[in-house]
């Protein structure tokens, strides 16, 4: 009598799985029309395993999230934004191993207001311009120290529970090279999302965050350098507030008291201005 398979109370997966396991000595026992049988579930079995690899390699939806602060454009008026953004686009499809160009991209810049004559880091108005046609979204956030990472976090964390349906075919990068972002990415890996990190090659990234993305980009410098930008090996400064000027560090015995809060020791000629009862008016 042959096996009753439509009648096993065992999953099809398990069923898959022990025929998967017979030993050739046992598939040459089987009776001849069974043969066919373990040859059409064996061939669904590989098509099965394909089909999920293939989606592994396909999203539909490309989401960035840029750390404008991290990953800077700088005000080089040369700079071409929207190639940038093509070309980052580009690189990120082809190391990640898509078979194509996403249909759909949303890119969030996350940067404080833009001020390019006071901060080199900060794109000109015409780059912002050339990136809102490009399809980038300009998230200003507040000019106090950390805006920027607390406003993309609480992003990313408002994406992973909306879009988690969507999951499979979405492929999240994250623009920066914070170790800020370990977490988030580890996140968005547990509820099934493809991560990316890009970052710059000359600013050394922590192992704990590169280990939480699925593909690493430290490309992100010579991405900039490419599209017509600069990229400075010093990591991006706020700069002077407006209207300020630039001070001399003092140094010395008298700066370290200053410091302290202490009155620095006095000069001998002030000691001696001091025991003859003499003022601090202007000479006659």
């Amino acid at each position: 009598r042959f096996p009753r398979w439509r009648q096993s109370s065992r999953t099809d997966a398990e069923a898959t799985d022990s025929l998967l396991q017979m030993s050739p000595a046992a598939v040459a026992l089987l009776p001849p029309p069974l043969l066919p049988l373990l040859t059409l579930t064996l061939l669904g079995a590989l098509l099965l395993l394909s089909h999920r690899c293939r989606r592994r390699r396909t999203a539909a939806r490309l989401v960035v999230f840029h750390d404008g602060e991290n990953c800077y454009l700088s005000n080089a008026r040369d700079l071409d934004a929207g190639l940038l953004v093509k070309r980052t686009v580009e690189r990120i499809t082809a190391v990640c191993g898509l078979r194509g160009p996403p249909s759909v991209v949303d890119w969030l810049m996350f940067l404080p207001k833009n001020e390019p004559e006071r901060i080199r880091h900060h794109p000109t108005d015409a780059a912002v311009e050339a990136l809102l046609n490009a399809g980038v979204t300009y998230v200003r956030v507040g000019s106090k120290s950390g805006a920027v990472d607390t406003a993309l976090k609480d992003a990313v964390a408002r994406f992973s529970r909306r879009e988690r349906a969507l999951a499979g075919s979405t492929l999240v990068a994250i623009l920066s090279g914070d170790r800020d972002f370990a977490g988030d990415l580890r996140a968005l890996r547990g509820e099934g999302f493809a991560t990316a990190l890009v970052h710059q090659r000359r600013v050394a990234v922590s192992r704990g965050v590169a280990q939480n993305a699925d593909f690493v980009l430290p490309e992100w410098d010579s991405l900039v350098e490419a599209a017509g930008g600069r990229v400075d090996t010093a990591r991006p400064s706020p700069g002077p507030s407006p209207g300020s000027a630039s001070r001399p560090v003092p140094s010395g015995k008298g700066a370290s008291a200053r410091r302290r809060g202490k009155r620095p020791p006095a000069s001998p000629a002030s000691r001696e201005g001091e025991s003859f009862g003499g003022g601090g008016g202007a000479e006659g």
